[in-house]
C-alpha cells in the first residue's frame, strides 16, 4: 500500500525477485537449448550444463559481494 512503512521494502524486494527470476529464466533457456540441440553425447550435455552452472555461480558470488 503506497505510503505505508513497508511500501519501499516490498517494492525493492519485488524488483530484486523479478530480476532474479528473469536471469534464472535465461539460464534455464540456455540449458534447454543444450539439452535439445541434438547433442550427440551425454558429455556434450554435461559440459553445457556445467558451464551454465559455473556462470550462475560466478554471477551469484558477484551479487553477494555487491551486497556487502
Amino acid at each position: 500500500m503506497p505510503g505505508s512503512p513497508v511500501h519501499t521494502a516490498s517494492t525493492a524486494v519485488g524488483e530484486a525477485a523479478e530480476g532474479a527470476f528473469h536471469a534464472l529464466g535465461g539460464s534455464i533457456a540456455a540449458m534447454a537449448n543444450v539439452a535439445g540441440s541434438g547433442a550427440k553425447t551425454y558429455e556434450h550435455v554435461d559440459t553445457g550444463f556445467r558451464e551454465e552452472f559455473q556462470r550462475l555461480g560466478r554471477a551469484a558470488a558477484g551479487h553477494a559481494a555487491d551486497r556487502r
